[in-house]
């Protein structure tokens, strides 16, 4: 058995240092595709160095050593630590190695366990993974999201037929309270299938088509944000992805999938997708930090595939330019209320000031003449930041 010392030191470099492997048996054919569901024989050792937050070979300190006992079984692109996904794609069939990985690389959604179960002793931070990695069998897979659903199952569903659909989310619910979250990730699913089967004519119907998006708005959701804690990373971008379809600039949707490319490793999709949750929601401290992780974890990579910032600014103005105009129509109507009940107290000479912005002062000046019962004689003189409006 080669120490770990030696695999750090001597190890393929698999990924940027980050992630190192040393083949102790060869393996046959071609390497595993990345549309390949694996079987994986797996023995998990975690160390964690004296001097944990620095990279180099300092004495390493073992702290435990666990070997599942089936085999593991998953696809590829839904392995995690995302390390051990790295370090298993460059795996041919009948393959063992020993894989060294970084923390850096050591992590997953929602923190990684020790373990094979829920109740598993959670990893602590700044700890390095050593895996013994039997590459069983792997088969390929389209990748298909499977939702226990043929698509001959509901036909066309009725909007009278929604009851059923409440009856669905008030079981989910309740079996996610007795904390069975597969479960309840299923109805959803199926609920999603149900209301897409649901077809409406928002022309003929629009209230009933309005109650159905509400409906699919909220299941979706509640699924994504099931999805990512359950670790089902590609149904989480699914999910997340249809929310943003129906409404853009949902913040929490753009976390879940930023927090779900971030597990896959598309690092440069989770940086961008995290940012505009920040920006949509800039006092949400959360946003905040998984961006700063992100950032953190791209630039000790030098990941090649992060993009250029300008983009992100110009989305930054643009959020800026749509909210600053959805304020200016509270402020439009807000400000013309206050010049009416000027107007009707008999006051001709009426200033405006605050900063406002030349779009919204002119709103105003149109909007006074519209309502002035009449009037159309009005004097508009500049002022610094405003206007003096004098009415016959």
């Amino acid at each position: 058995m080669i120490s770990s010392r030696d695999v750090i030191l001597h190890g393929e470099d698999i990924y940027h240092g980050a992630v190192k492997k040393v083949i102790t048996t060869p393996g046959t054919g071609n390497v595993v595709p990345r549309d390949a569901e694996v079987t994986l024989g797996l023995t998990m050792n975690l160390v964690r160095k004296h001097n944990a937050e620095h990279a180099g070979t300092c004495d390493l300190e073992w702290l435990h050593e666990h070997t599942r006992v089936a085999p593991l079984v998953r696809l590829l692109c839904d392995i995690m630590p995302i390390g051990l996904q790295r370090a298993v794609s460059t795996m041919a069939a009948g393959e063992e190695a020993q894989v060294w990985i970084h923390p850096l690389m050591a992590y997953g959604s929602s923190g990684l366990v020790f373990g094979d179960d829920n109740f598993s002793e959670s990893i602590p931070p700044y700890s390095a993974l050593v895996y013994y990695v039997s590459l069983i069998s792997f088969r390929c897979n389209d990748l298909t999201i499977r939702l226990g659903l043929s698509s001959t199952r509901f036909g066309k569903l009725r909007f009278e037929e929604i009851q059923e659909i409440y009856d669905n989310l008030d079981r989910a619910q309740d079996v996610l309270i007795k904390g069975n979250k597969r479960a309840a990730q299923r109805i959803w699913c199926r609920t999603i299938r149900m209301l897409e089967m649901m077809r409406i004519d928002a022309a003929k119907e629009p209230q009933q088509h309005a109650t159905r998006e509400k409906v699919m708005l909220d299941t979706l959701k509640k699924a994504a944000e099931n999805a990512i804690q359950l670790g089902w990373f590609k149904l989480a971008v699914t999910f997340s992805k249809n929310v943003l379809e129906l409404e853009s600039d949902n913040a929490l949707a753009h976390y879940i999938l930023g927090r779900a490319y971030f597990a896959l490793g598309c690092n440069s999709h989770a940086k961008r997708h995290v940012r505009r949750a920040h920006l949509h929601d800039i006092e949400n401290n959360t946003y905040v930090e998984k961006l700063r992780e992100i950032e953190r974890h791209v630039t000790l990579l030098d990941d090649s595939d992060s993009e250029d910032t300008m983009e992100d600014y110009e989305e930054l103005a643009q959020i800026i330019k749509d909210r600053t105009k959805k304020n200016s129509k509270r402020v439009l109507k807000e400000v013309s209320k206050h010049l009416q009940d000027h107007i009707d107290a008999g006051k001709r000479t009426i200033f405006i000031e605050g900063g406002f912005d030349d779009t919204i002062l002119e709103d105003i000046y149109t909007r006074l003449i519209e309502r002035n019962r009449g009037v159309n004689a009005v004097t508009v003189r500049e002022r610094p930041n405003g206007l003096e409006i004098d009415i016959p």
